[in-house]
């Protein structure tokens, strides 16, 4: 009889721990899905500028990332292939070296001999998709939803941090467009670097299937192009960008600030 209730008594404190274990994980889990609603700067039919103002960074560090199955549902809801996503992460560069080989345009010389600079030299370092980047690319197809005729649109953040007694503070700067170029305005990223921020990270996402319409199926590309790097430079000298992040939805490299004068 005793060791009966012993055994009921273990399994509810194992219930009540697991209960509150659970509301735990959730309540982690809606931090980190539902960061305040941003500032809206600036909203037209293809562009938007959003300011997010994060009191703690530490929320993007849940190493679930709850994000990925948004962006692999909406990949393939527009014909991304399961190989483009599940395989290794050079499959798009690969085909982007493929491709390059076929041209003789100066452009596209130009674009193989920096690729082979960054895939020779081990500029960067190649990873799955972290939460931040994650929470990024899903601003931007719930913004700019994914469809079969447009699967080219990009992003560009500017993360910026700042660290007082207790915690790390940060603002992200979020350039959203229906197209592949758009005009970004960096005054407000000079002024919070003035006002003591620091550039972090330079985000930005490298869509899949580029002019789907002109048969260029070299998307995805997880490395910075020819304009990627002069930007980058651009920021370091400026602003003092600490690091460049390139992310496909699936995978990212991320570059030091330092290493685009290698390239």
């Amino acid at each position: 009889m005793r060791n009966r209730k012993i055994k009921e008594m273990s399994k509810i404190i194992w219930i009540v721990l697991f209960f509150i274990v659970s509301v735990r994980v959730f309540a982690a889990a809606e931090n980190v899905c539902l960061p305040q609603e941003p500032q809206i700067i600036s909203k037209t039919q293809d562009n938007m500028l959003l300011i997010y103002d994060i009191e703690d960074a530490s929320i993007f560090e849940n190493q679930n990332n709850l994000y990925f199955n948004v962006i692999k549902d909406a990949l393939l809801a527009v014909g991304i292939s399961e190989a483009q996503i599940y395989n290794n992460p050079s499959y798009p560069i690969d085909l982007a070296m493929k491709f390059y080989a076929t041209k003789k345009d100066p452009v596209f010389q130009a674009e193989a001999k920096n690729l082979t600079t960054i895939t020779t030299k081990n500029i960067g370092v190649i990873r799955k998709v972290n939460t931040l980047e994650s929470f990024l690319y899903t601003q931007q197809i719930k913004h700019f939803p994914l469809t079969k005729e447009t699967k080219s649109s990009e992003f560009m953040a500017y993360i910026l941090k700042k660290r007082n007694i207790q915690k790390q503070q940060m603002k992200i700067v979020l350039f959203l467009s229906n197209g592949l170029r758009f005009k970004v305005d960096t005054a407000i990223v000079k002024q919070h670097v003035q006002d003591g921020w620091q550039l972090s990270a330079h985000i930005h996402n490298h869509p899949f299937y580029i002019r789907p319409q002109e048969g260029l199926d070299i998307g995805g590309v997880i490395a910075p192009s020819v304009s990627d790097v002069q930007m980058h430079r651009v920021l370091v000298a400026s602003y003092g960008l600490e690091n460049a992040i390139i992310t496909n939805g699936l995978f990212s490299i991320e570059v030091a600030g330092k290493d685009f004068d290698k390239l």
